[in-house]
Parts: structure tokens; sequence; C-alpha cells
């Protein structure tokens, strides 16, 4: 039940950050306001007990904060809006030895990573409205 929690806390986190995406992406649009409000309404912080924190990222992407006690067993992980670099998750990959699938559909640059496992996906997470060329 904990590893669960914890497992769906991470896919929250990782689902948030893709929500953040989309609605830049849909800023301008009056119904992706609401979409937006709709969305941020949802959102809650989680209190979790026992969590020894751990930044993962470089120091150049702002960081992650993730409870490194709790995150395994960790069968895969997942990045939205990667663009040219995923450190989170070539560390995540590194460490844990899973592979991350990242989904990027406006950068179709791939993001390496020595010793890590990356599956790309060339995907929207949403569509592509309000998308620019």
């Amino acid at each position: 039940m904990k590893r669960t929690f914890i497992r769906m806390t991470l896919v929250i986190i990782l689902f948030a950050g893709a929500v953040i995406i989309l609605i830049r992406a849909q800023v301008r649009d009056a119904a992706g306001r609401k979409l937006r409000e709709a969305i941020l309404a949802e959102l809650q912080p989680v209190a979790l007990k026992n969590c020894t924190f751990k930044r993962f990222g470089s120091a150049n992407d702002g960081g992650y904060l993730m409870c490194e006690n709790l995150i395994e067993p960790l069968d895969a992980a997942y990045s939205y809006g990667v663009g040219s670099n995923d450190d989170w998750a070539c560390e995540v990959s590194r460490r844990y030895r899973v592979p991350v699938h990242q989904y990027d559909c406006f950068d179709p640059a791939r993001p390496t990573c020595d010793g890590g496992t990356f599956v790309f996906h060339d995907e929207c997470v949403g569509d592509r409205t309000g998308y620019r060329e």
C-alpha cells in the first residue's frame, strides 16, 4: 500500500509537470484558461511521512525533490516535455536501473544518457492546439 502511494505520488508530480506544459500552450484561449483553472483546482499537496528528500537533476534544471527512501521498487519512470536535456531522467535511470519513457512532440532533440536507458516517444500528451511551427 505504501509503495503504491509513492508510485502514485511520483505519477502525480510528473503529470503535474505535463499539465503545466499543456496549460502554457492554451493560456491565450478562453477555453484553455477554464481548463487550467479546473486542473489546478484538482492539484492538492500531499503530506508524506518518513520521507528522506533527495534532489534529482542537474544544478541548471531547477531539480526535483523526491522521497529517496520511498521510491523503490521502481519499474519505470516517465518524463514529459523533455527538450534536449533531461538530467532528472538520466539520474533516475542510472540510480534505479530503470527505463525512462520520455514524451515530447515539440522538440525533436533526443536527450542521451550514458549508463541510463531512455525510450523516446515523439508524441503529445495532449493535442497541439495553439502550437506554432
